[in-house]
């Protein structure tokens, strides 16, 4: 018990000190008044959430999200960190016994308040007041202020998104677990192909099924846990049981199924999160939407403040350091002509059409590109449905 309080404390002391190191160090250094003054990077950093809203519409709105590669990827990538603060905090030791706890008693107190409101309480009210917040600050006090308070309520989101990470994480640990164990017999699923042989279900398709059958009020399977033997024959090997000990059934039963419980607890709650979700879907697309004009309109009364001089010093400074390549000894493969000086750009030569020579230069290769990723992306769904 000493071990979680000093755990709930280390987790109020971050969100201490995450609101300490915003209001006093992030916030006051951030811009307000709207035009922001752009530079370069301010104007990369504007153009990056543009794309990234963008992104996160294009993810929403199409159907078979969960076949589509390059989003799958991404979000892997996105979500390491959290996985790994997960997976860090579970598979200790001496916090696991109490994190699988209270695990379950949150997760009974939410199916008992329901996934409906858990959703909207801690999703999609903090996202409205948050997107309502820019929308007033942009459009009416034509600075930023309020946005940057109302942003800490991002933290029930995050945190959200964390208690569904762990459900997540126990879930695929208990059904490992249980694949590992033990086989499920089933007694009132009847399998066509095999006639007269008792049916076998891994712990996943267990779970799952169960779970469809609970939260349609239809007959739930009828089940036993039988040991696998290579589980007792990995447990004599290690050293944990004698040769010839015999492994308690009862007990080894009744613990398969109080796992298998929990993960069925869990199953039902992340389905029904997803599931609520799906319903609101089209509010999630109307606040993405938001966000998106919002910085859109930043970005376009802003580029005017954009100097010049930041893009004609930057594009010089490129073309410097391309010209400061060192070729003089190196000679024109067929007349001979030593090529020292055929990166000297004529005096005409401006920033202008460095910029048209990108444009057009880049432009096969960014068709290109699309094409090989579209090309990829119509394979994986054609190979995985």
């Amino acid at each position: 018990m000493k071990k979680l309080i000093n755990f709930i404390f280390f987790i109020l002391s971050l969100i201490f000190f995450i609101y300490l190191l915003w209001y006093r160090f992030i916030r006051v250094r951030l811009p307000r008044d709207i035009p922001f003054d752009l530079t370069i990077f301010g104007l990369i950093i504007l153009i990056i959430i543009c794309i990234s809203f963008l992104f996160s519409i294009y993810h929403s709105i199409i159907k078979q999200t969960k076949t589509n590669i390059i989003i799958i990827t991404i979000q892997k990538y996105i979500f390491i960190p959290i996985q790994f603060l997960i997976t860090f905090l579970i598979e200790r030791k001496n916090i696991e016994p109490y994190i699988t706890k209270y695990v379950l008693i949150v997760s009974e107190f939410i199916i008992k308040i329901q996934v409906v409101y858990m959703y909207i309480l801690t999703e999609l009210i903090p996202r409205v007041i948050i997107v309502n917040s820019l929308l007033i600050d942009i459009f009416y006090f034509h600075c930023i202020k309020f946005f940057y308070i109302t942003l800490l309520l991002g933290l029930i989101i995050f945190f959200n998104k964390i208690l569904l990470n762990i459900f997540r994480h126990i879930l695929n640990k208990n059904i490992d677990g249980v694949d590992k164990k033990a086989e499920i017999y089933c007694h009132n699923i009847i399998n066509y192909e095999q006639l007269g042989v008792m049916t076998m279900l891994h712990a996943k398709d267990f779970v799952n099924e169960q779970t469809r059958r609970i939260l349609n009020n239809l007959e739930i399977i009828d089940y036993f846990p039988s040991y696998r033997i290579e589980f007792a024959r990995n447990l004599r090997n290690e050293g944990k049981m004698l040769v010839n000990q015999v492994i308690d059934t009862d007990k080894f039963n009744l613990k398969i199924r109080r796992i298998l419980n929990m993960a069925i607890h869990l199953n039902k709650i992340l389905f029904l999160y997803e599931q609520e979700k799906n319903k609101y879907k089209y509010i999630e697309i109307l606040i993405l939407l938001t966000y998106l004009i919002c910085w859109i309109y930043i970005l376009i009364v802003s580029i005017h403040t954009l100097p010049i001089e930041d893009i004609e010093g930057m594009i010089t400074s490129i073309m410097s350091y391309i010209q400061s390549i060192s070729i003089s000894n190196i000679e024109e493969p067929f007349s001979g002509i030593p090529m020292k000086g055929i990166l000297d750009l004529p005096v005409w030569y401006t920033w202008r059409h460095a910029v048209v020579d990108i444009i057009i230069y880049s432009l096969p290769l960014m068709i290109g590109g699309s094409l090989w990723i579209w090309k990829k992306h119509i394979d994986y769904t054609s190979e995985y449905g």
